[in-house]
């Protein structure tokens, strides 16, 4: 009997350190997923809550360069406003340079009486 005891734990043993080799039987194995998977809904976790802020980012961003587009639209539109009262200065100033003498001190003699 003592022989087949030593053989049965020799085989125990040895069925025991297969399955640890193979990893058919490993006590750390369940502790491994289970913090694998808490890594994993953690990761997750952090995606969205990053995905969420590139959304609002997305939509601030937006929104600021309607701003930016409008902003830029009324600096063109003074621009133009300047350009016309330029040019029609310059126009004034064409017709003035061209009058005589008399014409000019009669030109301002109407427009600011005396």
């Amino acid at each position: 009997m003592k022989i087949s005891s030593n053989i049965l734990i020799a085989l125990a043993a040895t069925v025991v350190a297969l399955m640890y080799a193979t990893g058919l039987y490993n006590p750390y194995k369940k502790a491994f997923y289970e913090q694998l998977e808490k890594q994993r809904a953690e990761s997750q976790a952090r995606i969205d809550s990053l995905n969420s802020h590139i959304a609002i980012l997305d939509i601030q961003n937006d929104l600021l360069q309607a701003k930016a587009d409008s902003a830029l639209a009324a600096l063109d539109s003074e621009e133009e406003k300047r350009k016309q009262e330029r040019d029609a200065f310059n126009r004034k100033m064409d017709q003035l340079s061209k009058l005589s003498t008399t014409e000019l001190a009669s030109y301002f003699a109407e427009r600011y009486g005396n």
